[in-house]
């Protein structure tokens, strides 16, 4: 099984996205949420019946609260993260062989966000490697220069920008209201990001197979 750390703010709609693809290529795909904001649940239909602790299981993912024992059939697994509950509670053991970090403009999220960035400027090294993606949803263009001068020439190949798009805003929101987690379209810019961490995460995964799964999680 392949695990990927999700770790910061405003990743909940790109994770959905992700573990729906993966899971239209085939893949048995997981959800590990523990942040402490369990903002994930947000996205997903209430399930009449269904207390916390049970997991969740919708369109083929698998929804879970906390650090719960994953089957071993399982191919994939997202462990969700915010910056603080990842210093104090990830175990060397349990950090993942692949790591996003994820961040916005939002003042509530200036605090953590300065931790997010000096956990990527401690792990920098880690950023030269394939296995390390920074993502900045930075809209007004403030935070990506900041984070430049952190990392240096260690990953700038690795930090992702989002600028703002009315169609990506749109389709995160659309997961928020509907009883049945259903995917909109998104901008060039996403669908792009999406297809490079879908090719690192699964090797030898084409352009036009990718298509085939983007497409197939949009009915």
């Amino acid at each position: 099984m392949k695990a990927i750390d999700v770790n910061g703010y405003r990743y909940c709609d790109i994770v959905l996205y992700l573990a729906a693809l993966l899971a239209a290529l085939g893949e048995r795909v997981y959800i590990r949420d523990m942040s402490e904001e369990q903002t994930m649940y947000e996205y997903l239909p209430s399930v009449e019946g269904l207390g916390r602790d049970d997991v969740i299981e919708l369109k083929g993912v698998f929804f879970a609260r906390g650090a719960v024992p994953v089957p071993s059939d399982y191919t994939y697994c997202f462990n969700l993260w915010e910056p603080m509950e990842w210093v104090n509670f990830a175990r060397e053991d349990t950090i993942g062989d692949y790591r996003i970090y994820v961040t916005d403009e939002e003042p509530r999220h200036e605090k953590n966000t300065d931790l997010l960035m000096r956990i990527v400027e401690r792990k920098a090294g880690d950023l030269k490697d394939e296995e390390s993606l920074v993502i900045i949803r930075d809209y007004m263009g403030v935070t990506m220069p900041k984070l430049n001068l952190i990392i240096g020439g260690a990953g700038r190949g690795k930090v992702f920008r989002l600028p703002y798009s009315d169609k990506d805003r749109k389709a995160e929101l659309h997961l928020t209201v509907r009883e049945d987690i259903s995917f909109r379209n998104v901008s060039d810019k996403m669908s792009c990001l999406l297809e490079e961490i879908i090719c690192k995460l699964r090797p030898g995964t084409s352009g036009s197979v990718f298509e085939r799964a983007y497409r197939q999680v949009l009915r």
